[in-house]
């Protein structure tokens, strides 16, 4: 049954962020993957969600070690690479 299929796989995320909770909310999984910091787990939910969704997301996380300058230079890195990826 496809709905079964958790979006951790169904994305081909690195990490079972859904584990718990296979229904877990749009906001609640890109929280997930942004507190975790895996960088090809951040570009695989910015292709799904949108860049601007997950900056939102980010945007509204407490100042914490998952609101560092890591994250902001990792969004800003995925920026320039689907910027690149759009004019080929």
């Amino acid at each position: 049954m496809a709905d079964s299929v958790r979006r951790s796989s169904k994305l081909d995320l690195s990490f079972p962020y859904d584990w718990s909770n296979p229904a877990i909310s749009d906001e609640a999984l890109i929280i997930n993957v942004l507190s975790r910091g895996i960088f090809s787990d951040i570009c695989r939910v910015s292709a799904y969600f949108g860049l601007e969704v997950v900056r939102t997301v980010a945007s509204g996380l407490q100042k914490s070690a998952c609101a560092n300058k890591s994250l902001a230079r990792m969004l800003c890195n995925i920026n320039k690479g689907f910027s690149r990826a759009q004019t080929r």
